[in-house]
């Protein structure tokens, strides 16, 4: 029972996007949050031993390009990447074989293969690439060398070019994970700001309909409207601030090792070949053995920074969309999901409605109740809490066992790891957006403000307190002689709290 003899309800929740239970009710404006989920579509790789941390807030090269104006860009660059594996995989075996034929079959494939880079050139961005240079590197020594022998075919075979395509498929299978899960994320991201714009036309609908015909009823709707909207309105910041403070830059991370990968796997590759050439043929050592130290030289960040150069990185890539608190529009207001001159212009004018600020509202109209809110909060966040550190084990014990894999050259045990650790890691980020919109409600709890009294609610409390307190604690004085207290300050000291619990 509230202060006023009004029972009250349970504080509403806002709804995210993936509650499967979600009900809405324009009579009771209850707004059910963070129920129970369904399953969660597959997750997004990367994982921690390789270079990849969960609590990483990305701090690469490519930690500036998560704006979505750029994923087009970052798509292609990533295929072209992978494009060049496959490339350079059928180049060596290709190769491999020629080795095995006269020198003038060199030539011929030479030639074909520089069509072939002269396309994919075409393809990637207009850049300079330490990769594709050790590439074309190659192509240039294997053009001034004629001369081959059935050994340099043998280990170009099989050193080169299954190795590349086998070290690089689960990369490969990762890389377009991350892609589909960053979709993912934007339609959860863009389902929330649907539900924080439905929010905010309840909320101002309900401030017309008190507006117009002032009741206890309306009040309750018009409170428990803002209420929800307020709610729905911190929810959607957090999961925004989480969204593009940890998992976008997690994402860009990924990406950013995933070509690091790539180009350890690729370089290694071409090494191996320069390396056996050089040693077979002692006129062709020094060509060689520059294409190696090219190739160990790449940097995979080198890399990323020219590709980084030449996107139009935009100025407030950095900044973290927020919605801010919007009061209700004027009846005559063109309808609008932000805050805007048109909807200041005459709020909180009229005095028969209250004011309300970016804050929960507790009175007798409204039907939240702050102390079970508060314990649900907690619990769901103990809970998601414990639910993320023992998806977190299972990534790092799935993620122990894909390296013992690769380590042992178990290739296809470690593709069909990745898938696993791929939903696990996407569960994982989904629970931590999902854990900081709930830890950005309880402080709204613990925040509360009362709405403003009227002069004749508190003139009639004054007058109940005075008959209530003051004449018996009078009577008690003038009978026992036992207190000084003057009746001035007894009454400031009955109705001081009251009085304060009345300011706005």
């Amino acid at each position: 029972m509230s202060s006023f003899g009004r029972p009250r309800r349970r504080l509403p929740q806002p709804c995210l996007p993936w509650d499967s239970e979600t009900v809405e009710s324009s009579k009771s404006h209850r707004h059910n949050i963070f129920s129970k989920r369904g399953t969660t579509p597959s997750a997004g790789p990367a994982f921690q031993a390789l270079g990849g941390s969960m609590s990483s807030s990305g701090g690469g090269v490519l930690k500036d390009v998560g704006h979505p104006g750029l994923n087009e860009a970052l798509k292609s660059h990533n295929s072209v990447t992978f494009k060049l594996v496959k490339t350079v995989s059928d180049f060596s075996e290709t190769l491999a074989q020629l080795y095995e034929q006269h020198a003038e079959a060199l030539q011929v494939l030479v030639s074909n293969y520089r069509k072939r880079n002269s396309e994919l050139r075409k393809e990637r961005p207009a850049c300079q690439s330490n990769l594709f240079a050790a590439w074309e590197t190659l192509l240039q020594e294997i053009e001034a060398d004629s001369q081959a022998t059935i050994d340099v075919a043998g280990t170009l075979s099989r050193q080169v070019a299954r190795p590349l395509l086998e070290r690089s498929f689960y990369r490969k299978v990762q890389s377009r994970k991350v892609f589909t899960h960053r979709e993912s994320f934007d339609t959860i991201i863009s389902k929330t700001e649907e539900k924080l714009s439905k929010c905010r036309i309840e909320y101002k609908q309900c401030y017309i309909a008190h507006r117009q015909s002032p009741s206890q009823q309306t009040l309750t709707q018009y409170i428990d409207s803002h209420n929800a909207y307020v709610q729905q309105l911190h929810a959607t910041n957090a999961m925004l601030e989480a969204y593009h403070c940890e998992t976008l830059p997690q994402l860009m991370q990924e990406l950013e090792e995933i070509y690091g990968d790539l180009c350890n796997i690729v370089t290694d590759a071409v090494l191996q070949g320069a390396e056996a050439i050089a040693t077979k043929a002692a006129e062709q050592a020094k060509r060689y053995d520059g294409l190696a130290v090219q190739c160990k030289n790449v940097s995979p960040a080198l890399d990323l920074g020219y590709f980084v150069r030449t996107l139009p990185v935009p100025a407030n890539v950095q900044r973290i969309p927020r919605k801010a608190f919007a009061p209700p529009q004027p009846a005559n207001a063109q309808p609008t999901n932000e805050p805007g001159a048109e909807d200041l212009s005459d709020y909180g004018m009229d005095p028969m409605v209250p004011v309300f600020k970016d804050e929960l509202v507790v009175d007798k109209g409204a039907t939240i109740q702050v102390r079970p809110s508060l314990e649900a909060l907690r619990r769901e966040s103990q809970e998601l809490e414990i639910q993320i550190k023992q998806l977190q084990d299972s990534v790092d014990a799935l993620v122990r066992t894909q390296i013992r894999g690769i380590e042992g050259q178990l290739y296809n045990k470690a593709n069909e790891i990745q898938e696993d650790i791929s939903m696990k890691k996407f569960d994982v980020r989904a629970k931590q957006i999902h854990l900081a919109a709930v830890r950005a409600q309880p402080h709204m709890c613990t925040h509360t403000v009362p709405a403003q009294c009227t002069v004749q609610e508190w003139c009639a409390s004054r007058a109940k307190f005075r008959g209530s307190f003051l004449r018996p604690r009078r009577k008690a004085h003038a009978a026992n002689n036992t207190t000084h207290t003057s009746p001035r300050g007894l009454r400031m000291r009955v109705l001081g709290p009251f009085v304060r619990s009345c300011q706005p």
